[in-house]
């Protein structure tokens, strides 16, 4: 059986381009294996096959529930000019999720609703102009006059991205940036798959490591320290901003190195726009965090100029993650 008679329909490609991406020549030459339901406990989010890229084992994973594509499909077909004979796939491509204005600020901070109506995502509620632009870089390529068919195809993946799941964002973004400054503790992003992302295995989360001599938890608990400086003060572009600091959102790999794998609840923070760190004056306490996440969720009059003097409770939340 050669590498084309490989089945790979769990990745959904033929969703495309309502879908992550199309790079599924990673999917027919990393040997993928379907992985079985009970050896998933230390992963997350629908790991539905593992393989190898070179020497790299991998993950292919899935990055929503089926009812938040189902609602996304929806959308396409109510914003498609043929809705009565609607086939999302492709009519992706007639939408206005490939259009300029699906890829602006104002858009994308109430467009979760369209497949998240109960939960609100953290990634645009700080999210930049400045940032959009470089992921639309990333995803799409220069600006043009005149959009090829093939650019239309890359916003649709942009647009899917950005609504359905910021992490295959992220870690495409963060992870693959050649010249990138500062090497962030994320498991590499090699591709995406129809409606799957291909990641490298980040191993088994903290949570496995409990019972475990207290000299290793010693070093895991110093590495998340460090994993919190580089993701505060690292980057002269970026900070990231883990809301939710636990025991399931991190991992050990193979070589003991701590990771970050979730990125649900990760605010991307253009230094830019944020008053620098040595103007804010005052500390922020446990009660002061409670009332800043209550700001942030549940208030659309928030616009994150202060966030860096809430910043450093990941520090805390890293000593008592549970």
């Amino acid at each position: 059986m050669g590498p084309e008679d490989v089945d790979i329909s769990w990745a959904e490609k033929e969703k495309c381009p309502a879908c992550f991406g199309d790079t599924c020549e990673l999917l027919h030459r990393g040997n993928f294996a379907t992985v079985r339901p009970e050896s998933g406990r230390s992963w997350r989010k629908g790991i539905v096959s593992t393989g190898k890229i070179g020497d790299v084992q991998v993950i292919a994973k899935t990055m929503s529930k089926p009812e938040a594509w189902r609602r996304y499909e929806k959308f396409i077909c109510r914003s498609s000019p043929r809705p009565k004979e609607c086939n999302p796939s492709s009519f992706i491509l007639e939408t206005m999720l490939v259009t300029n204005v699906a890829l602006k600020l104002p858009f994308l901070r109430g467009a979760f609703r369209i497949a998240h109506p109960d939960s609100k995502p953290a990634l645009p509620v700080c999210l930049s102009a400045g940032f959009l632009k470089e992921v639309k870089k990333l995803f799409v390529g220069k600006e043009s006059t005149e959009m090829t068919n093939g650019d239309v195809i890359r916003r649709a993946f942009l647009s899917t991205s950005l609504l359905i799941s910021e992490e295959a964002v992220l870690l495409r973004y963060f992870t693959t940036q050649l010249q990138s400054p500062t090497p962030w503790p994320f498991p590499k992003f090699y591709g995406a798959c129809g409606r799957v992302i291909v990641v490298e295995h980040a191993g088994r989360t903290l949570d496995a490591f409990i019972d475990f001599p207290w000299k290793v938890r010693a070093d895991i608990a110093v590495q998340l320290l460090q994993l919190v400086d580089t993701l505060r003060q690292t980057d002269p572009d970026w900070i990231l901003f883990s809301l939710d600091v636990t025991f399931q959102n991190f991992a050990v790999d193979s070589r003991g190195r701590v990771r970050l794998i979730d990125f649900d609840d990760v605010l991307v923070i253009d230094r830019r726009t944020v008053v620098n760190h040595q103007e804010q004056k005052k500390v922020c306490n446990e009660p002061c965090y409670l009332d800043f996440q209550k700001k942030l969720y549940y208030s659309d009059q928030y616009h994150c100029e202060d966030i860096l003097k809430y910043t450093p409770m990941m520090y805390a939340n890293s000593k008592t993650s549970k």
